[in-house]
């Protein structure tokens, strides 16, 4: 037969709570900025070759089966859409089929991912996509 659950009063809450914001603070405190450093280089890279590829965004379907195969270009893309979308999200909205094709590289699969993406790109970071200009 199960024992009583556990009652705490409001001081233990109390103390548990500060200590779990304690913990916290020094696993934040701890956490390597050279590794985050590096893996905003990596990002930004990343972001950059994006850009480049589709010329500012101006090429999205045709250069889709080719960006949205590699993970890290496809995780790019999930963050040019404001608010971004999580790939369980993206999956989701445009089909396991066409995500799955998309990740292949193949269209149609590509191209549906791109419609559903396109009209949701950021349009403070990205007006020019939306204005259909070139980007300043």
């Amino acid at each position: 037969m199960p024992g009583t659950p556990p009652r705490w009063t409001i001081d233990e809450l109390t103390a548990e709570a500060a200590h779990a914001v304690e913990v916290f603070r020094k696993s934040r405190e701890s956490e390597p900025l050279e590794l985050y450093l590096e893996l905003y280089e990596a990002s930004l890279a990343d972001v950059e070759d994006v850009l480049e590829a589709t010329v500012d965004l101006s090429r999205l379907h045709e250069e889709a089966s080719r960006l949205l195969s590699p993970d890290q270009y496809r995780y790019v893309m999930r963050y040019l859409v404001g608010p971004a979308i999580s790939e369980d999200d993206l999956k989701t909205a445009v089909g396991k089929v066409a995500y799955s094709q998309a990740k292949k590289g193949q269209n149609p699969g590509a191209a549906h991912v791109i419609d559903a993406l396109l009209p949701n790109i950021d349009r403070r970071r990205f007006p020019w996509v939306m204005e259909d200009r070139e980007p300043t």
